[in-house]
């Protein structure tokens, strides 16, 4: 119960969508404001969409939410 399975060819991004866990980011929304919402981690929120500017995110962004 609960581990996590490797299915080989299906990335984290293709999960996500099939789960419908990506946010797009709206004007005036900042990383922590949407790792909030969703009750995450904002590091982890960074790592797992590989942001190299956290200060630099834009509207209309696809970030990938997971548990």
């Amino acid at each position: 119960v609960g581990q996590e399975l490797v299915i080989p060819g299906v990335t984290l991004r293709d999960v996500a969508e099939l789960r419908g866990q990506i946010h797009v980011v709206q004007s005036g929304e900042s990383l922590s404001q949407i790792a909030a919402l969703y009750g995450i981690d904002v590091d982890d929120l960074i790592a797992l969409n590989e942001i190299a500017d956290p200060n630099a995110i834009r509207v209309g962004t696809e970030l990938i939410i997971a548990e």
